[in-house]
This record gives structure tokens, sequence and C-alpha cells, in this order.
């Protein structure tokens, strides 16, 4: 989210290749080898958020008996903070919205 689609792109293929390679992404753990120079991270995306944004997914795992488990990928701002961290630039929550719950400090 609020990033070109070329920078979102290599994001993904880089996590296709984490995952490819036997990663497991845990919720708000960092993350190095995705993002050049930045740490990121992975956030459980609420299930409020879900008919908003995954809408195809939603048709795609119609048949599960229950909510599927989907991650929203974290980037952080020029500093390396992300947004549940104090300091946070907040014109960067302008371009990623976030579709999770805060994490508790």
């Amino acid at each position: 989210m609020g990033l070109s689609h070329e920078i979102a792109h290599k994001l993904i293929n880089a996590c296709v290749v984490h995952i490819a390679g036997g990663k497991v992404f845990k919720p708000f753990e960092s993350v190095s080898g995705i993002m050049e120079d930045y740490e990121c991270t992975f956030a459980p995306i609420s299930i409020d958020n879900y008919k908003e944004y995954l809408g195809y997914a939603i048709w795609f795992y119609r048949s599960l008996p229950r909510p599927f488990p989907a991650f929203q990928l974290i980037w952080p701002d020029k500093e390396g903070k992300f947004p549940w961290e104090q300091g946070y630039d907040q014109r960067f929550s302008k371009m990623q919205k976030t579709l999770f719950d805060m994490p508790n400090p």
C-alpha cells in the first residue's frame, strides 16, 4: 500500500523467495532481506478489513469453514520506525493504511 507497482512487485517477489526457502513470517517480527536498507514486518489483517481489501481472496477461499489468515506487509518510515513505534513519521500513515490492530507497546 502506498508504493509504486514496480516496488510492490519487487517486495512480493522477495517474499516469495523467502517463503520458497522455508521462511515462516510471524506477526510483527522484523524481517530483513525483503526491503533494501530497511527491515519490514507483517501484521495480521483485521477481519473488519477483509471485505474492502480482500474481495478476490474471499471469493477464492469461499469453501473454507472459517476466515483465512492474511497478512499486510508493513514498511517503516525513513528512520526505520513502524506505525506503532514512538517517533514514527505520521506522513507515512497516509500512504500506508493500517489494516491491522496495533500491537501493544
